[in-house]
């Protein structure tokens, strides 16, 4: 399964719909609660799905690499949109 947002807003404007991995998204909303400390993440799971998030810009890393955050962009994911005309 992967999660997909805001299907009718990226078709209007043409930007290219991308899904995001089931476990990316899970910890994307897990970063969403507050910052996670990158020294609680371990295995080829978690180092994927931050690279993945990383490289989307949907969190940042504290300057001292200690922190993931959550980027603005990251908070919209997953929000519902009021689509009604």
């Amino acid at each position: 399964m992967k999660a997909a947002v805001r299907l009718r807003v990226i078709q209007a404007t043409g930007i290219k719909l991308e899904h995001i991995p089931v476990y990316a998204y899970h910890l994307l909303r897990r970063i969403s609660q507050g910052p996670v400390e990158v020294a609680t993440l371990f295995g080829r799971d978690d180092e994927g799905a931050v690279d993945y998030l990383l490289s989307r810009g949907l969190v940042t890393v504290s300057e001292d690499g200690k922190l993931l955050r959550i980027t603005p962009a990251g908070e919209e994911l997953g929000e519902i949109a009021d689509e009604r005309d």
